[in-house]
């Protein structure tokens, strides 16, 4: 004779422990995928100020002066390049979103290195040398632009430039 159970309104444990492990996995996947997200406007902040920094110097050492200005307005980040310290050739180009924090170092040559945010302190002056390509001090001082750091809290990249060959890097 088999008995037949009645009562069937409950939930078993191995029932529970594959819904529990269904959870965590897709929580796992989300994370991980939200953590790419978020860390791709960094690399890509880094990448448009290190192309900013790069496309200055090139046009600098052709027939133009370049003067880039780094700085927040509304929420976001932008580069304006003015051509020839002339304020009516000035482009304006958005690299950066809310959430990113932008440092900035600059130092004097064998002089400690100083660490300023974008946010409070615009980054303004930064050009390059017509004949080398090198670095030029940042306008009216002796403090040469080391790096720029990007950064929302998971994620680091350093944008860094050799004074003496203008080159840039990120790391």
């Amino acid at each position: 004779m088999s008995m037949k159970k009645t009562n069937n309104k409950g939930f078993s444990l191995v029932e529970v422990m594959v819904v529990i492990a269904i959870i965590a996995v897709l929580g796992g996947v989300f994370i991980n995928g939200f953590y790419l997200i978020s860390s791709k406007q960094v690399d890509q902040c880094a990448k448009k100020m290190q192309m900013a920094l790069e496309n200055a110097r090139s046009t600098s050492m052709g027939k133009s002066n370049v003067d880039l200005k780094f700085y927040y307005s509304g929420g976001k980040i932008y580069v304006d390049k003015k051509l020839n310290n002339d304020a009516s050739k000035v482009t304006k180009t958005e690299v950066g979103d809310d959430g990113l924090t932008v440092k900035y170092s600059y130092a004097t040559i064998g002089g400690a290195s100083t660490e300023k945010n974008l946010s409070t302190n615009p980054l303004s002056g930064v050009e390059f040398d017509r004949a080398s390509g090198a670095l030029k001090p940042l306008s009216g001082t002796s403090n040469y632009l080391t790096k720029i750091t990007v950064t929302n809290g998971r994620k680091t990249v350093t944008v860094n430039i050799e004074r003496l060959t203008g080159r840039v890097t990120i790391d």
